[in-house]
């Protein structure tokens, strides 16, 4: 087993930010990861600060952007409902207008595509035998994904 030393480099200002820009320019960002990172670098409070201001400034920092971004890849990619994109967008401290304006971005038609198609999906994966616990079980994967109930229930009722 080796032993790796940690080694924590100290950053000059200009160093910190040409990072901080690096970082912030391969995605979208938002003020609380940026700030965490900063952190995790140990950027002292001062000129954590003062590198964000210059990243919003900038524009390569804006919640708005990332929250949009974040929730087109989460539900196109990952395909997670509304209530777990906006759980993880308030774990952000992300406003409640720049969440419920990127939640609300979500086509609806499409929306209720991924639920049939996950339900379809996940109904052939269930090898159960009773139909109510077959559709409990495919009801509460989908809750975790962050589908709300009322939009799954309906889907459930052609299962057998």
């Amino acid at each position: 087993m080796s032993i790796k030393k940690t080694l924590k480099k100290s950053f000059t200002e200009k160093e910190a930010l040409a990072k901080a820009i690096k970082w912030c320019s391969v995605q979208e960002r938002c003020i609380h990861d940026t700030k965490q990172k900063l952190k995790m670098w140990d950027i002292d409070n001062a000129l954590r600060d003062k590198i964000i201001k210059k990243l919003v400034n900038d524009q390569l920092v804006d919640d708005s952007k990332f929250a949009h971004a974040f929730t087109s890849g989460k539900f196109r990619i990952n395909q997670w409902g509304r209530v777990k994109i906006a759980y993880e967008l308030q774990n952000r401290n992300l406003s409640k207008t720049i969440v419920s304006k990127a939640i609300n971005a979500i086509n609806l038609a499409d929306y209720d595509q991924v639920i049939e198609r996950l339900t379809k999906r996940k109904a052939e994966e269930v090898r159960e035998k009773d139909p109510e616990t077959k559709k409990r079980k495919i009801l509460f994967w989908l809750i975790s994904k962050g589908f709300e109930p009322e939009l799954i229930l309906p889907k459930l009722k052609n299962i057998k």
